[in-house]
């Protein structure tokens, strides 16, 4: 029956306030390993549940929740599948998403519990939770870390677009500065035999890095470096890569590490960055999520060429990539 009454509005609040539904459902599939499991076939929720001992019955509420967001298929009533996009959940696999799925179902998801004291104060959500930077948790946790590094590269399927939406071949190497383990860096060198890559991160995030690169086979022409990328970076690189790096930071330290970019550049060569550009709907939640999580932010295409042209560079060229990111080029001004 329609009752006459314009519920359109009430709907908006009613969907964006129950936005921890989703990220807890998942968080829980994801935690419980649903989407290995189901990699061996069609199961039942009753079947799942002895398997992962669990209550069947609040198992089966989570999952078609979850189905009707489009993760998980059911194929009819209490009986579970796979789909497009819950295989993007399984553990181990290339490009998984699972680790970020924990990610924000975990530390995120505390953090952004202090949010109204992080707009109140100016500090990060982060801080206030857990007493310390996201930077300084991972480096005094390190499976974590590694479960972080994960996290990055697995929700950067965009990684993959890059060397096509750029033409690396007149260049002879690339430094990926604060690279975490390969991810942006790796495509490339599987792209363009003749480059040359240098890795450089803090020493404890390159052992990863090192184990990705030697499956892929291109190792010999990757060089591990670690080092601070706001005291310097390594020099003489045609090539300088920042991925989604400067939206951890405030504006000061993105000027600190774009002008050891600049000092470190041979002539001739170029900066590329990878971001997300402000008013893009998912470089807005993104914005927020660096508010709690981090002191940085997502910028407009005018806030970056503001980086840029206060460090020393030039931007000239901005490609689109999957999931609204960016690659911004520039060079030397």
């Amino acid at each position: 029956m329609n009752w006459g009454i314009d519920d359109s509005g009430a709907h908006t609040i009613q969907q964006v306030a129950t936005g921890l539904y989703r990220t807890q459902a998942l968080y829980v599939a994801t935690k419980l390993g649903v989407a290995d499991l189901l990699s061996q076939g069609t199961q039942s929720a009753e079947a799942l549940a002895l398997q992962l001992k669990v209550h069947p019955d609040r198992l089966n509420r989570v999952l078609r929740y979850l189905c009707s967001l489009g993760v998980f298929e059911q194929v009819e009533a209490g009986l579970y599948a796979n789909n497009a996009a819950s295989l993007h959940l399984k553990a181990n696999e290339q490009g998984s998403m699972g680790d970020l799925a924990l990610l924000f179902g975990e530390e995120f998801y505390q953090a952004w519990g202090s949010l109204l004291e992080a707009v109140r104060t100016g500090r990060d959500a982060f801080g206030i939770e857990f007493g310390c930077s996201l930077f300084e948790y991972l480096e005094d946790n390190q499976p974590r870390a590694r479960a972080f590094d994960r996290a990055m590269a697995g929700g950067s399927t965009f990684f993959e677009a890059v060397p096509e939406a750029y033409d690396f071949s007149p260049f002879q190497s690339v430094v990926d500065v604060g690279g975490g383990n390969g991810a942006a860096l790796i495509p490339l060198l599987a792209q363009y035999p003749r480059l040359k890559g240098v890795l450089f991160d803090a020493a404890s995030v390159l052992e990863a890095a090192a184990r990705d690169l030697d499956r892929q086979g291109l190792a010999e022409r990757c060089q591990l470096v670690p080092g601070d990328f706001f005291k310097s970076v390594p020099a003489g690189g045609a090539v300088y890569l920042l991925s989604r790096v400067l939206h951890d930071w405030t504006d000061e330290q993105c000027l600190r590490i774009l002008r050891n970019c600049r000092e470190a550049i041979v002539p001739g060569g170029k900066l590329k960055v990878l971001e997300r550009l402000v008013p893009g709907p998912l470089a807005l939640g993104a914005d927020l999520n660096m508010l709690a999580v981090t002191q940085g932010r997502e910028r407009t295409r005018e806030e970056m060429d503001a980086l840029m042209r206060n460090s020393g560079f030039a931007l000239e060229q901005v490609h689109e990539l999957p999931l609204e990111v960016k690659l911004l080029a520039a060079g030397p001004a």
